[in-house]
């Protein structure tokens, strides 16, 4: 079932990118699973996927908004294995910046948000907002 969820995602109308997203060292489950939801369905992290925009502000504002119990001296964010966020490292230099950008050109790859206050976790899958999608929901009545 999992594998067929993923070609779903990945065959998406006008998709890029596939991207999973998960948050851990959260306090509870739920609280893990929303963030980890709102990260793979926010407009604004999708549409930073299709640019590949490495901007780490989207991530942490969306977990912000999500409710959720957190602590931004506790978040640390990376993509793939790259640091990309902590309380001692918020600005990237040119080689990980450099680094950061080689990711997100990546077709697929991972986002992973500790929030640094508990063991619970939770992993999401979701795509980029593309031009070829808009155009292709914009054309056709449902």
């Amino acid at each position: 079932m999992f594998e067929l969820a993923i070609m779903i995602l990945r065959d998406g109308e006008g998709a890029n990118k596939l991207v999973a997203f998960e948050v851990k060292g959260a306090k509870t489950l739920e609280d893990a699973k929303t963030a980890s939801m709102a990260l793979s369905n926010s407009l604004l992290v999708k549409t930073a996927l299709f640019g590949e925009d490495p901007n780490w502000g989207r991530i942490a504002s969306t977990i912000g908004a999500s409710g959720i119990a957190c602590d931004d001296e506790t978040l640390t964010i990376h993509y793939n294995d790259l640091l990309i966020y902590s309380d001692e490292f918020r600005e990237l230099d040119k080689t990980r910046e450099d680094k950061a950008y080689a990711i997100m050109k990546q077709d697929t790859f991972k986002v992973t948000c500790d929030i640094g206050l508990g063991d619970a976790s939770y992993t999401s899958y979701g795509c980029d907002l593309s031009y070829e999608y808009v155009k292709i929901n914009a054309e056709y009545r449902t």
